[in-house]
């Protein structure tokens, strides 16, 4: 059974989402708004429209497999930092964007 003060708990797990990815790696209102089950857009898109992934770390999450990585780590090209970095960084935009689009979808159909 679905409890009835849904909204609060979805608000609730928000702040919790939000509480613990840093402010800088956060999708502006603008693009958030952007996001729905009806939505046309990509999320490469809407990750077009912000600057939270660098070009470099853009390259890392989206470019290179494990293999290549691994190989650019031993190489030195890149370092454990950026490819860390770039791959976290790369999940919390993916956690806001799942969050953002699926309570709502789910809210609609059980609220």
């Amino acid at each position: 059974m679905v409890s009835q003060d849904w909204q609060a708990l979805i608000d609730e797990k928000r702040a919790q989402r939000e509480a613990l990815i840093p402010s800088k790696w956060r999708i502006p209102g603008y693009v958030a708004d952007k996001v729905s089950p009806t939505a046309s857009v990509s999320a490469f898109e809407l990750l077009e429209e912000t600057d939270i992934l660098s070009k470099e770390e853009r390259e890392i999450t989206e470019l290179h497999d494990a293999t290549a990585l691994l190989e650019l780590l031993a190489a030195g090209k890149v370092s454990s930092l950026a490819v860390t970095t770039a791959f976290c960084k790369r999940a919390a935009i993916a956690q806001q964007l799942v969050f953002d689009f699926l309570f709502p979808c789910a809210t609609k159909r059980h609220g």
